[in-house]
């Protein structure tokens, strides 16, 4: 499923006219540009993984659907400001599931309906903090 959602936001750039990385770790000194996406694979519980991810940004965006963070939502809150500092981040999850801390700034909650879809979710989004005050991951 992972590298089918991979290869669904490369091929969905494309038919938006941008021009996508490859469905893996798309760290490039030279930058992306205005109209360019890469997507990479990660482990959101792997220190390692967070910190080579973090290693190619900064990120303007991030995006997420069904983390089922519930059970590692503390550190969730914690990888978003070292990943990407004063990104806007937005989720979808199920309806209410999602409660940013204080320091995440709710930009918006817009229904699944909004978006053709019948299901009990929502997308959120939000302003990540500039400052990761959380210390270690």
């Amino acid at each position: 499923a992972v590298d089918r959602g991979l290869a669904l936001v490369v091929a969905n750039a494309g038919l938006n006219g941008m021009t996508a990385g490859s469905a893996s770790v798309a760290c490039r000194g030279d930058g992306l540009g205005d109209w360019q996406v890469a997507v990479a694979r990660m482990d959101w519980a792997s220190d390692t993984d967070v910190e080579r991810v973090a290693g190619c940004g900064p990120f303007e965006v991030v995006l997420g659907a069904a983390l089922q963070f519930e059970g590692w939502m503390d550190r969730f809150w914690k990888i978003l400001p070292k990943l990407a500092p004063g990104a806007v981040a937005a989720f979808a999850h199920t309806v209410g599931a999602l409660q940013p801390p204080s320091e995440f700034v709710v930009l918006q909650r817009m229904p699944g309906s909004l978006f053709g879809e019948l299901g009990d979710f929502e997308v959120v989004v939000a302003r990540i903090p500039s400052n990761s005050h959380g210390g270690e991951l």
